[in-house]
């Protein structure tokens, strides 16, 4: 049975894990549990995970397996042109605002490494995951396991903690520059897991709550979109695919965007275009579709 307290981070882990073995992947899997209960209908495959767009809207980068090679992988928005970045591990890429520079998570540490492939630098040591790099180009956010949310100066190397030690899902608000973080909660009511949605201030370290949600599932890979205006979420529901939501923050309200299977979704630079991992069985390609779940088309093949 898919695991109502299941953690995203392990869920991170594992689904790279296996995906980047190529392998198709339960949800009670992730979970951790070692026997499936689920429908056939609901494993799901993961191949092609953690897409990122560039801030120019020309590429996507992700990591999976094409052929028999593990690696981080580039695309071009309509499909062509795929072509491997760097062999190996590495997950969890985000792109530098000039689109020059991606890093990631390798063995628990950041890296980064030029969108041509020719030049890398490491980051951070050990214990980080999950970077975001900031719209002005000098900070990367990430979480590390013992912190929580921390800051890197990409320029000096220096970190720094920002105090949230259950920050989790790091992502900048381009306009305001607030970093937007999720904090959950499964004790906090009897009737589920609490979630919140928050934007941090970081100079004057104070944060705001955007959006909550009490639910008997996991929410987890959440991120604020360009305008600021709505979240986009994965949500993991018992006897169901992983599926996208979206919640505006302004009118309270949220909205599913697909009952096919999606997981990982990530926003398009101006917000229009959401590219994600269709987790249904026998596929787990990328995809692309609107932000309001119309017009969906496969990005990737197996």
């Amino acid at each position: 049975m898919l695991s109502q307290q299941i953690q995203p981070f392990l869920r991170d882990i594992a689904a790279g894990v296996l995906a980047l073995a190529g392998a198709l992947i339960l949800v009670s899997s992730v979970s951790g549990c070692t026997e499936s209960t689920e429908p056939d209908d609901f494993y799901q495959s993961y191949v092609h995970i953690r897409p990122a767009w560039s801030p120019d809207g020309s590429t996507i980068a992700f990591t999976g397996v094409v052929g028999d090679t593990l690696g981080i992988y580039l695309v071009d928005t309509t499909g062509a042109n795929l072509r491997l970045l760097r062999p190996g591990d590495g997950i969890g890429v985000t792109w530098s605002p000039d689109s020059r520079w991606i890093a990631f998570h390798s063995n628990d540490s950041l890296i980064a490494i030029k969108a041509s492939g020719d030049s890398t630098r490491s980051l951070t040591a050990g214990g980080s995951i999950r970077p975001s790099w900031s719209p002005d180009g000098f900070r990367i956010a990430f979480v590390q396991q013992t912190n929580g949310l921390s800051l890197l100066n990409v320029a000096s190397g220096a970190v720094i903690s920002l105090n949230r030690p259950r920050g989790d899902f790091p992502s900048w608000n381009p306009l305001t520059l607030e970093l937007v973080y999720m904090e959950s909660d499964p004790y906090a009511s009897t009737q589920g897991i609490l979630f919140e949605f928050k934007a941090l201030d970081i100079p004057a370290d104070t944060s705001r709550t955007l959006y909550t949600s009490l639910s008997q599932y996991t929410l987890g890979f959440s991120s604020i979109s360009p305008k600021g205006t709505e979240l986009l979420v994965s949500l993991a529901a018992q006897n169901s695919y992983y599926s996208l939501h979206t919640a505006d923050v302004l009118l309270k309200t949220s909205k599913r965007l697909t009952d096919d299977g999606g997981d990982y979704g990530a926003w398009s630079p101006e917000g229009s275009r959401i590219v994600y991992t269709r987790t249904q069985q026998g596929d787990g390609a990328l995809w692309i579709m609107y932000a309001d779940g119309s017009g969906k088309r496969r990005l990737t093949s197996p």
